[in-house]
């Protein structure tokens, strides 16, 4: 039971981890290239 919760959290969190980093590279990708946003 709790090996498949904490499998699920850890899943779950990986997947946030994800998003996170794409709105990151989408906030600092315009100082990185210069000002030229990509997407």
């Amino acid at each position: 039971e709790i090996k498949s919760i904490s499998k699920t959290l850890k899943q779950m969190q990986l997947e946030r981890n994800k998003k996170d980093a794409k709105v990151y590279r989408n906030m600092f990708a315009p100082m990185w290239n210069g000002g030229v946003e990509s997407k």
